[in-house]
């Protein structure tokens, strides 16, 4: 812990590694602590390189969004079920299929 410390000293240490993974790979904080701290507003205010100053911008659009999330519960077949939706679209899409027939062919395959 001492070298997340050092790295970011204004940040309570059960943040630091959650603010480093944040930072580092743009994913959202999950902590409303972090959120909040002095050291990730000063992320999102764009210091440093092209590259973060874009992925904070990204942050904070996203951020905004958050009220219109949505989640996609997880479940046995849920990717087989995911691959056979894109599937679908691209049979209606690009093989010149018909909404009804694709929607058959996919329903089939699961069965």
């Amino acid at each position: 812990m001492r070298f997340l410390t050092s790295w970011t000293p204004n940040i309570d240490v059960e943040d630091q590694a959650t603010y480093i993974w944040c930072t580092e790979t743009g994913y959202f904080p999950i902590l409303t602590s972090l959120r909040n701290s002095a050291a990730y507003q000063s992320y999102l205010d764009g210091e440093g390189d092209g590259t973060r100053a874009l992925a904070a911008t990204v942050s904070i659009v996203g951020y905004n969004q958050k009220d219109i999330f949505y989640t996609s519960p997880s479940f046995p077949g849920t990717s087989k079920c995911r691959d056979l939706v894109e599937s679908l679209v691209d049979g209606v899409l690009y093989a010149g299929k018909s909404i009804d027939q694709a929607y058959r062919e996919a329903l089939a395959e699961l069965k």
